[in-house]
């Protein structure tokens, strides 16, 4: 393998290795709004972000795990522009005694930080999920305590977090390329979870008694236990609001008689779900009781998010930190499962998250920048920025039809009906007239229905349009 300052997925999964030149990231597709916002800091405050996160009820910093920095910066977060500023190291592991100073999971479960560290490429590889707390209140998280220790992930590592409710998540590597089980632990390849962050147990997984109390699924407790197992390397993992778990896991190398195997995502994941990993044949291969879809080989999937609006809304952007079509941001569709390009050109798109204000965010481990995604308002059919009298023409003639959302299908759920009225209702921009005026242009008395019931006066419009057209089939 040649040395480079990249994450790779070269078997081993998500690597860092010599840089080989800064990405310049290409254009998103029309509609979309592409800004780095990171361009007034200098390259030692943001390089190396493995995860990033907003803590609940502060919109005003983004927190970023720093990888091989051993740091969790802070960023003041400017809710127009997205411009980040005055980052703050407010974790430095640099010298902790245990020598595990690698940050890649962060979260907040109130006021109390959550990590998952290790030490770096050596071996064995052991981890920790540790809480971390601000004791005086300075913005500095100098309290640590590790409530998971002993676990070793050899070839991988223990990755992203996610906290939701009172639970956290978050994936663990195998120890080895192809999970041999006669040298993983019961811990390796799997989905963690903690169910009770309000009373955390510390668990040493060198203890024979942890290690079967992990596989001990029927209790959610403030222990740590298996979620989910038959992975390789699960790196990313999002829970949607409707408590829906996803993950990306990254494949592995031929090895031997072993098969090279695609990198994969799992778009639902319930508890005691078992995933594809090793794969049918080989020692260890487990009986699926998921269907993942398939992303290809040595991709380096890593984090990822959901389009929240516009004519993608509900398809995943993910991270794909290496493979053959070049380091970028891939679109998945979850309904059929395909996986495109876009944004090219990135160096290593680590991760996707949302924040509080419905854009996206992307940071770029070695290309040293988080960029600005803003996706198009929901019911601006047209995509010139602005959803008004055009994008309702749009939908009107194609009501209660097929269509896509170019024609009105705002919740790209097939078929234009109320709940696509109800999205350009609560996304109306027009300021060269109102909704009165634009009844008006379509031949329908504008004082019939008060300026504010807009989603009703549309359901007026279209129902008398519908009743003088024929219906359209998708174009």
């Amino acid at each position: 393998m040649k040395c480079c300052w990249l994450v790779i997925a070269v078997g081993f999964g998500l690597l860092v290795g010599p840089r080989i030149g800064l990405a310049a990231p290409g254009s998103p597709p029309a509609g979309y709004q592409f800004t780095n916002i990171s361009i007034g800091l200098g390259s030692t405050h943001i390089t190396g972000i493995n995860q990033m996160t907003f803590k609940p009820g502060d919109p005003t910093h983004l927190y970023a795990s720093r990888g091989f920095s051993g740091v969790v910066t802070r960023y003041n977060y400017d809710a127009i522009s997205g411009q980040l500023s005055n980052p703050l190291n407010i974790v430095d592991l640099t010298s902790v005694p245990d020598g595990m100073k690698v940050i890649t999971g962060l979260g907040f479960y109130g006021n109390d930080m959550w990590i998952t560290r290790w030490p770096g490429w050596i071996k064995p590889r052991p981890t920790a999920i540790t809480r971390l707390r601000d004791g005086n209140n300075d913005g500095i998280f100098e309290t640590r305590n590790d409530f998971v220790t002993g676990m070793d992930v050899g070839d991988h590592t223990i990755n992203q977090i996610q906290i939701v409710g009172s639970s956290l998540l978050t994936g663990i590597g195998k120890n080895a390329n192809t999970g041999n089980p006669a040298i993983e632990q019961v811990y390796n390849g799997t989905i963690g979870r903690i169910g009770d962050l309000n009373n955390p147990v510390a668990m040493n997984m060198t203890s024979a008694a942890d290690r079967a109390a992990f596989a001990n699924t029927s209790i959610s407790d403030g222990r740590l236990r298996m979620y989910a197992q038959g992975f390789r390397n699960p790196y990313g993992l999002r829970i949607t609001s409707s408590g829906t778990v996803m993950i990306s896991d990254n494949g592995a190398d031929a090895e031997g008689s072993f098969p090279e195997t695609p990198d994969l995502f799992y778009k639902k994941v319930q508890q005691n779900d078992i995933g594809t990993f090793p794969p049918p044949g080989q020692p260890g291969a487990p009986t699926p009781t998921m269907t993942p879809i398939t992303l290809g080989s040595h991709q380096g999937a890593a984090g990822f998010d959901i389009i929240p609006s516009g004519p993608d809304r509900g398809n995943v952007l993910l991270g794909l930190t290496s493979g053959v079509n070049g380091r970028r941001v891939a679109m998945v569709d979850l309904s059929s499962g395909v996986e495109t390009t876009f944004i090219s050109g990135f160096s290593t798109p680590t991760d996707v998250i949302t924040d509080p204000f419905g854009r996206l965010l992307i940071s770029d481990l070695n290309g040293n920048a988080v960029y600005l995604l803003t996706p198009p308002s929901d019911a601006d059919a047209n995509l010139d920025g602005i959803v008004d009298v055009r994008d309702l023409a749009a939908l009107a003639m194609h009501w209660h039809s097929p269509a896509s959302y170019a024609h009105g299908d705002f919740d790209r759920n097939g078929y234009v009906d109320a709940a696509d009225l109800g999205l350009l209702a609560s996304n109306w921009q027009d300021t060269s007239g109102t909704l009165a005026g634009a009844l008006s242009s379509f031949g329908l008395p504008a004082d019939a229905v008060p300026e504010p019931a807009l989603a009703g006066a549309c359901l007026l419009l279209l129902l008398g349009i519908g009743r003088s057209r024929s219906r359209r089939p998708v174009r």
